[in-house]
């Protein structure tokens, strides 16, 4: 049942203090995990806007399967999800992180994937599984403090730039259609049509342009093969939407820290994923990263406030892992 009125949902708060300090204790405790030994699982990494000088962002020990990166409006502080793969975990096990910029003082907040801040990152909008599924808002400081269900439905959140809308994706009786929920007055519309929403379905990782003014998306059209990186007007479908790209295979898409540019991933002639970007508004090929090591698979990048450092989700294949080992030998 979905929460129009944002009411405060009070959890046993003992509990998730609790499970919080649990999976802290865990993450600075561990001595089995290999950390950032360990390149198999996709981790996040920082780097320079053009794929250049990636560096592990933090060592979670056994949470080694990181994704999902996103900064605070300030660029002081990361979030991302994250679980241990070492222990059968997938994505409905994983865990909110918060960090700081540069890696200092990870904190692991509860279940739940696809973080966005508020835009003065004193609460964060994320989806949760099952058995507490749809798309909520949490305090920074954790569930105990705040924890609030705004849609009960597939889907994932992201905080306009103004701090004073969500917008998310999910399924009603209508049908697969992405939604914009407004905190002041607490209502919601339709980005597109009830029950003509053109697409069947919706990447997570929706982005609102700097200005609020657009969201970008990867959508697959209904009867459609290809996906594509489309845009359209905050104010609904109505008012603009634009198919920028299209391809068989796409991931992750994001503007940069001006909305100038939009990144997103594909599959290079050798199979691997990598980053390329394109201007939003214009009918210029997508390039590749010039920075990028085309040697690992670089699935997702997410520029800083600042435009001055990248997040990168990457993971070296295991081809190239066989190759490394061979070379030491």
């Amino acid at each position: 049942m979905r929460v129009s009125s944002m009411r405060l949902i009070v959890w046993g708060a003992a509990i998730w203090a609790f499970v919080a300090v649990c999976l802290s204790q865990a993450v600075a405790q561990d001595e089995g995990g290999k950390g950032a030994e360990e390149d198999s699982e996709q981790r996040v990494f920082i780097g320079q806007p053009d794929g250049s000088g990636m560096k592990p962002l933090v060592d979670l020990g056994e949470y080694r399967f990181q994704g999902g990166p996103v900064w605070s409006a300030d660029g002081t502080k990361i979030a991302f999800h994250s679980y241990r793969p070492g222990r059968g975990e997938k994505d409905a096990d994983a865990q909110i992180v918060v960090v700081n910029a540069d890696g200092s003082e990870p904190k692991i907040l509860g279940d739940g994937g696809f973080p966005s801040f508020s835009p003065k990152h004193q609460r964060l909008v994320f989806t949760r599984y099952a058995p507490n599924p749809g798309v909520w808002v949490m305090s920074i400081e954790g569930p105990e403090k705040e924890l609030v269900r705004i849609d009960a439905g597939w889907g994932a959140g992201r905080w306009s730039p103004d701090g004073r809308k969500i917008a998310y994706t999910t399924t009603r009786d209508m049908g697969i259609n992405m939604y914009i929920f407004d905190l002041i007055e607490g209502d919601e519309y339709a980005v597109f049509e009830e029950g003509g929403c053109p697409y069947s379905s919706f990447f997570r990782n929706i982005t609102w342009s700097p200005d609020g003014t657009k969201i970008a998306f990867k959508g697959q059209q209904r009867g459609e093969q290809t996906s594509e990186v489309a845009i359209v007007d905050a104010r609904g479908a109505q008012h603009g939407h634009t198919v920028r790209y299209e391809a068989k295979t796409l991931f992750n898409v994001s503007w940069n820290h001006d909305g100038t540019r939009i990144l997103f991933c594909q599959p290079i002639a050798s199979g691997r994923m990598q980053l390329f970007s394109m201007n939003f508004n214009g009918d210029q090929a997508p390039e590749v990263l010039p920075g990028l090591d085309a040697r690992r698979a670089n699935i997702f990048g997410v520029v800083s406030p600042d435009g001055k450092k990248m997040l990168i989700v990457s993971r070296k294949p295991a081809v190239e892992q066989a190759k490394d080992k061979a070379k030491k030998k």
